[in-house]
């Protein structure tokens, strides 16, 4: 028998949409659950049908290594304001007021080893975690970003999280990587569909096996230009698309 149902560890963490970089040391996925058993006279034990589930609580933990840009740590905290009116430097701090923007939906985007997708979304997911980063010498920052999904007023019922398995047809999704729309940049990073390929000297970087789904979130980091984050929407054919860098 082949073992081509294995899931594979490494994956590409979104939150709102937007890749959120590199990782280190994993992403892990938790649903809490709190049982209670109805006890009646006379049970000497768990009894069918009187087992209930009190609280269930869903959250995706990721190590980020690469997050520190001001213009997206508020996805990653919630109560933060991010002042750009400064000449030199934009500045980041607390406003203690949790507000209905601090909400995003995380996905983790992993697949089997027979390269079928395994789509993990915490929705309406806030990081519940504490600010914390750890400055070690000889070491790089990655904090853990605990998003923990929320129920919506209307339907308390209905659990906020969910896992998709991909199945049937794949596609490919082919990447150019330019500086002006034509230019190509070799040995861009591109992370996408759970793998990071490298653009090729003519810019180029192919992910196969794409399940169909839309928006899709890729991102791409080259030295000397911003990070782009992007997405695709993979229907019912190839996809091939430009990707224009910023110098910085």
């Amino acid at each position: 028998m082949i073992a081509d149902k294995i899931m594979l560890g490494t994956g590409v963490v979104a939150v709102g949409g937007t890749p959120i970089g590199l990782t280190r040391g994993g992403s892990s996925f938790t649903v809490e659950r709190e049982f209670r058993q109805i006890e009646a006279d006379g049970d000497r034990g768990p009894v069918m049908g009187r087992t209930v589930i009190d609280t269930e609580v869903a959250k995706l933990t990721v190590n980020a290594l690469e997050l520190f840009t001001a213009a997206n740590m508020s996805k990653y905290y919630p109560a933060i304001n991010i002042n750009t009116l400064g000449a030199s430097e934009d500045v980041m701090t607390g406003t203690l007021v949790i507000a209905a923007g601090d909400y995003n939906d995380v996905t983790f985007t992993g697949k089997t080893k027979d390269g079928k997708s395994v789509v993990v979304t915490v929705e309406n997911a806030l990081n519940l975690g504490n600010l914390e980063w750890a400055f070690e010498d000889k070491n790089e920052v990655v904090p853990a970003l605990e998003f923990t999904a929320a129920y919506e007023e209307a339907t308390r019922e209905t659990p906020p999280w969910s896992v998709k398995f991909g199945k049937g047809t794949t596609y490919s999704v082919t990447l150019t990587i330019t500086t002006n729309g034509t230019t190509p940049i070799e040995g861009a990073s591109v992370a996408f569909n759970n793998a990071i390929i490298l653009s090729n000297a003519l810019g180029v970087a192919v992910f196969t096996g794409v399940q169909i789904g839309n928006n899709q979130p890729y991102a791409v980091t080259a030295g000397g230009y911003e990070v782009y984050a992007g997405a695709v929407n993979v229907v019912s054919a190839n996809v091939t698309a430009t990707v224009t860098m910023t110098a910085v």
